[in-house]
Parts: structure tokens; C-alpha cells; sequence
């Protein structure tokens, strides 16, 4: 047992030892296995230093005043040289060729230069002719609050939560451009846009499910041409009105049921039907995504109704267990299209 309390000690030792011989700077390490590489002499620069000296004096500008701290550089076949002028302009390269080169300057507040001189010919001067000029100043965005209100004629407006987005015919990266401005309307349609940039706008409105995005968009004609509007309007202290041209279309999903005995077919109502309604691509237009509104359930009359739709031509399907219709419809500008849909047949 006492062999074993003398372990550690013995151990700490030999870690001590062989710390000392890594140690070691006097005996380099010998690796028999591997022999190093022969060694190439490496073969001195063969650069040949001129005798020539270039100095001058750098000025700028019409007084010709003396410009310190500005950089001159020289190439000198394969070396560059270079240095800083003290505070009257002067500058000294030394052990150049003698000859033509290009001095190449750059001081504040002047554009760089080249310029080409003889070195060893005697003090040279130097002259930048023009300064920067001053930087285009950004001009104060003119802002005002922009009020209005949204309202679809004919119906409850229900444009609570609607988006209404404003986007700038500039793109924002030009000087006195905007930038986009999106808001919610409030539950009577009304809006405030707050410090609104002057300026030319693409309006538009877009339904609560898609805010954010740019379809659809309730505010465009039937072709597809945005509303425009330009703030400030001109002697106008009246709120901006802006009438959705978007649609409803209603209707009511029947199917038919056979009864045994002198009753023969009772056609009924069908409640929880869906009723999906996708946008029609124009005719010779370019192949694009299925744009699909939110589905619609029917009640327990059968009865949906799907509003806020863009004018245009529509796909309108009605599903209903095995059942489906599809049924093309147009939505004309502010109009309440009411469809006359086939009855379902049985279940």
C-alpha cells in the first residue's frame, strides 16, 4: 500500500522530465526518418536604383495654393514609389530613372490626377485646376395628411380592415421620391394618411386576406388600369372619395331529391355547400397562376354571397358531396350579379 502513495509523486516527476526535454533549446530534434529538403539559395532582387530625383511642389485652384498631405506616387519600372507633400505642397522622390514617367496625385477635396513630368530635369510643379464642387443638396420632402374614405355604392361598405396602399410613380432610390404607404381602413371605410409625400400615387384596395400584396386590387377599372391619384389635389379641402368598383355575386345551390310514391322529385335546399370563384385570364393573355378567392359556404337556404370581387370574367364552382357545378360569370363595375345555378342532382 505504501508503494501506491509514492505513484503520484512518481508521476509528477516524469511529467516534469519530459517537459524539460521538449523544453530544450539548446539540442535541436533529430528526425532519422525524415530528411529535409535541400535548400535553394534564393536569388537576389536585381533592382537597379536611378540616381534621378523628382521634386516639386503640388497647388490647386486659380490661387495655386499649396496642398499638403496629398499622396504622389510614381512607377519606377517595377517599383512604385511614393509620399506625402509637408505643408507647402512639397514632395521629394529619390533613386529614380532618369526620363519621362506619370505622377499619379491624390488630394482632398480635389479629383485624382496624372500628370506626366521628367525626372531629373530640376523642382517640377504640380497643378490641380478645379476643386470639387459642393454636393447637390436634398431638398425637404413636402408632407401633408391625406383624408378619405372608401365606399362601394349600393351595399354596406364592410371595408373594415380593408388595405388601401399608396405607391409612388418614382422608384424610391430617386431624389424627392416616397416611398409605399400602406394603411387599414377603419370600420366606415374612412382613412388618414399621415405626412403623405407629395406626390403621384397608384392607388390601391385590397380586401382584409390579402394585405400586403397587390391583388386584388378593388380600385381598378375593368381593364386593369389603377387609380391615380395625385396629392395634393389642387384647391381641394374635401375628403378624397374613392368609389371600389368591385362586384357581388349571389345565388342559391339546390339539388334534387327522388321520393317514393305520388310525391315523385322534391328539389331542396343545400346547406354547407363550397362555392370557390377563380379569376379568368383574358383571352390571348400569357398563361399565369389560378388567382382563387376565399371560399364561400352556403346556409340553410342555399343561399352565398361573395363580394369585393374585381371586375372581370370568373370561374364560379359549387361543390357539394359528389355534386359540382361550374358556371362562367362576368362582374361589371359596382354590380350585384345574381346567378341562376342548375340543381345538383342526386346525392
Amino acid at each position: 500500500m505504501r508503494v501506491f502513495a509514492y505513484l503520484p509523486i512518481v508521476f509528477l516527476v516524469v511529467l516534469g522530465l519530459l517537459a524539460w526535454i521538449a523544453l530544450r533549446t539548446d539540442v535541436p530534434l533529430n528526425f532519422p526518418f525524415i530528411e529535409p529538403p535541400a535548400r535553394a539559395p534564393l536569388p537576389e532582387p536585381e533592382l537597379e536604383l536611378g540616381e534621378a530625383v523628382l521634386e516639386g511642389r503640388l497647388v490647386g485652384g486659380e490661387r495655386e495654393t499649396p496642398l499638403e498631405q496629398a499622396l504622389v506616387s510614381v512607377m519606377d519600372g517595377p517599383r512604385l514609389l511614393w509620399t506625402f507633400t509637408d505643408e507647402e505642397g512639397r514632395f521629394r522622390l529619390e533613386q529614380m530613372a532618369p526620363g519621362e514617367c506619370e505622377v499619379s496625385v491624390l488630394a482632398r477635396d480635389y479629383p485624382p490626377a496624372v500628370r506626366s513630368v521628367v525626372a531629373g530635369s530640376g523642382p517640377v510643379v504640380l497643378h490641380l485646376p478645379a476643386r470639387h464642387g459642393e454636393p447637390p443638396l436634398v431638398r425637404d420632402i413636402e408632407r401633408s395628411d391625406l383624408v378619405g374614405t372608401v365606399s362601394v355604392p349600393g351595399e354596406a361598405s364592410g371595408l373594415g380592415g380593408f388595405e388601401l396602399a399608396f405607391l409612388p410613380d418614382r422608384e424610391p432610390n430617386l431624389p424627392g421620391a416616397s416611398v409605399p404607404v400602406r394603411l387599414r381602413l377603419d370600420a366606415s371605410g374612412g382613412f388618414v394618411a399621415r405626412e403623405l409625400a407629395h406626390g403621384t400615387y397608384r392607388v390601391l384596395l385590397l380586401p382584409d386576406w390579402a394585405r400586403g400584396g397587390s391583388w386584388p386590387d378593388l380600385l381598378a377599372a375593368s381593364g386593369g388600369e389603377p387609380f391615380i391619384v395625385v396629392h395634393p389635389r389642387a384647391q381641394s379641402a374635401e375628403p378624397l372619395a374613392l368609389p371600389a368598383r368591385s362586384g357581388v355575386i349571389r345565388g342559391v345551390v339546390t339539388e334534387r331529391h327522388d321520393t317514393p310514391g305520388a310525391a315523385g322529385v322534391r328539389v331542396g335546399f343545400v346547406e354547407g355547400a363550397m362555392v370557390i370563384v377563380q379569376a379568368l385570364a383574358a383571352e390571348r393573355a400569357p398563361p399565369a397562376s389560378v388567382r382563387v378567392w376565399p371560399p364561400a359556404m352556403t346556409d340553410v337556404t342555399g343561399a352565398f354571397e361573395i363580394r369585393h370581387l374585381p371586375p372581370g370574367r370568373y370561374r364560379l364552382i359549387v361543390r357539394s358531396g359528389a355534386g359540382r357545378i361550374e358556371q362562367a360569370v362576368t362582374v361589371r363595375p359596382q354590380s350585384i350579379i345574381t346567378v341562376d345555378l342548375p340543381t345538383l342532382g342526386e346525392r
